[in-house]
């Protein structure tokens, strides 16, 4: 009999280990992708939240800029003068009473994050204690958003 005839054609076990090694490459090549893929996301994710939250401070500066801060605006006892100053008709002190955007001038406030993680305890309400006047009650709902560090993920920098 013809040799060629009987020849058998098929896969010798070299390609056959070539092949899965190409395809295992492959494999890691797409899990590697879809590992950077969740990172980029998540943090897409927090830029989004960190812009949220800027622009909720932002907002509130300028909506308040000319509230009355250490004093309820309400107050009958309150006199603003034609050159902006401010006076009580009571003959009180009003050395601490300034427009919103004057106390932020004044002070600087930032943000206290608690970077350390842990269990924390997040007040329900953040509106629960308020305070006399409406600039207070802007600080103190920063503050506990930042500082009960509910809605950012402190991640590493990479």
């Amino acid at each position: 009999m013809n040799k060629s005839k009987f020849k058998i054609s098929g896969l010798s076990i070299l390609e056959a280990l070539v092949s899965t090694a190409i395809v295992g490459i492959g494999f890691i090549a797409i899990l590697q992708m879809t590992n950077f893929s969740v990172q980029s996301i998540d943090r897409s994710g927090e830029r989004t939240k960190a812009n949220y939250l800027t622009e909720m401070i932002a907002e509130d500066v300028i909506g308040s800029k000319n509230s009355l801060y250490g004093i309820n605006s309400d107050s009958e006892d309150l006199q603003i003068r034609g050159d902006g100053t401010i006076s009580l008709s009571g003959g009180g002190d009003a050395t601490g009473i300034r427009k919103f955007s004057d106390h932020l001038v004044q002070n600087a406030w930032s943000a206290g994050l608690n970077c350390r993680g842990g269990a924390n305890q997040f007040q329900e309400n953040i509106y629960e204690t308020q305070e006399v006047d409406a600039p207070r009650n802007k600080e103190a709902k920063w503050n506990l958003i930042f500082a009960e560090n509910r809605f950012f993920k402190m991640l590493k920098r990479q």
